[in-house]
């Protein structure tokens, strides 16, 4: 496919039922936040999107992605041996390189009403080092022997579908993404809405 979020939002227009995925052995145009493109060589990543249409009260979509990073990082760490790090607000990262990016959107309806979201994850499960730019890593080291993409993806589906909703009403994520963030600590770069910027440390989520 072009992009798994693209043909998710036609299912979702076209009235896709609460949780329908869409998962693709390769993306031609995969994309990532602002528009970045987002590599997508086949036979070795997990290319997938989930659309939610059930949402609660307390909902919250400015938690969707900070909170789907915390579950994509529990899925998939049963097939690795070692742990995933966040970097604000959406990459999973390995040994300081990007191994996986979530992209969030939501699909407007008529007269402005949200119609539902679509969470979009990429991951180079087992992807050769040299199909991959150079500020990306793999997974491939660290799988646990026997562990399978397949397999994987059905365990961030069922995160996604299960999990997510509610993590995104009441918060429970929060502690865990602290804990995995690479953010803490480090100097950051503040850049307010009319552009002006200023450094800073980054002391608390």
């Amino acid at each position: 496919v072009g992009s798994t979020d693209d043909v998710a939002r036609q299912l979702l227009l076209a009235g896709a039922a609460n949780g329908t995925a869409v998962l693709a052995d390769t993306q031609t145009a995969g994309r990532g936040q602002r528009g970045r493109a987002f590599s997508s060589p086949g036979g070795s990543g997990i290319y997938l999107t989930v659309l939610l249409r059930a949402v609660t009260d307390r909902f919250s979509p400015t938690w969707l992605t900070p909170a789907s990073a915390v579950l994509a990082s529990q899925a998939l760490e049963p097939f690795l041996t070692r742990e995933l790090h966040i970097k604000w607000v959406n990459d999973l990262f390995l040994d300081g390189a990007k191994v996986s990016g979530i992209l969030t959107e939501a699909v407007p309806g008529e007269n402005g009403r949200i119609l539902g979201f679509l969470i979009g994850i990429g991951v180079n499960f087992a992807t050769e080092p040299a199909l991959l730019p150079s500020v990306a890593g793999s997974l491939r080291d660290v799988l646990r022997v026997g562990s399978g993409r397949v397999e994987a993806a059905a365990a961030l589906i069922r995160a996604f579908r299960e999990a997510l909703p509610k993590a995104a009403a009441d918060g429970s994520f929060l502690q865990e993404y602290r804990r995995r963030s690479l953010l803490l600590g480090s100097e950051v770069k503040v850049v307010s809405p009319s552009g002006e910027s200023y450094l800073a440390v980054a002391e608390a989520i």
